[in-house]
């Protein structure tokens, strides 16, 4: 029987330009784990830390943005992983960023504004692909929607 894990977090960062969403995709440098691939950012939950710290920790560490808003709709990103035969659920999370150039850390060589149809196409894993379309229409694109979900945080 496979284990169950929580152990990652998956961000969909977003932001406003001229009234529409565009999403923040990155590209995987070479040499790091699933490596010259486009991703929505993506992190281990160290011990000790909630999710969301995690997250809002691996945001400002892997592209120096601060969040404007966060929220945690109800979405889980599973995936199974058939070397360790475990099933990994990944919480989901929408932070809202100022537009602007992101400070990538080394994991990172690229990084691209795009549209959801933009990411979707982008986006290797249907995990990720999924998470984003939800973001986009439960979140970003019908706000009332979102209020929920929407997170109190410090900044």
């Amino acid at each position: 029987m496979p284990n169950i894990i929580t152990e990652k977090f998956e961000s969909v960062i977003f932001t406003r330009s001229s009234g529409k969403p565009l999403y923040l995709v990155l590209h995987r440098s070479p040499d790091a784990t699933e490596g010259n691939t486009w991703q929505l950012l993506r992190g281990i939950i160290p011990t000790g830390l909630s999710s969301l710290q995690s997250a809002l920790n691996s945001l400002t560490t892997h592209t120096g943005f601060n969040p404007m808003y966060v929220w945690a709709p109800n979405y889980i990103h599973s995936e199974y992983d058939a070397i360790t035969d475990s099933i990994s659920h990944l919480p989901v999370f929408a932070i809202e960023v100022a537009q602007q150039r992101p400070v990538l850390s080394a994991d990172f060589s690229d990084s691209r504004w795009v549209t959801a149809e933009q990411a979707i196409e982008l986006l290797r894993l249907t995990g990720q692909r999924s998470a984003l379309k939800a973001i986009n229409d439960d979140i970003v694109t019908n706000s009332d929607r979102g209020i929920p979900y929407q997170l109190k945080i410090n900044g």
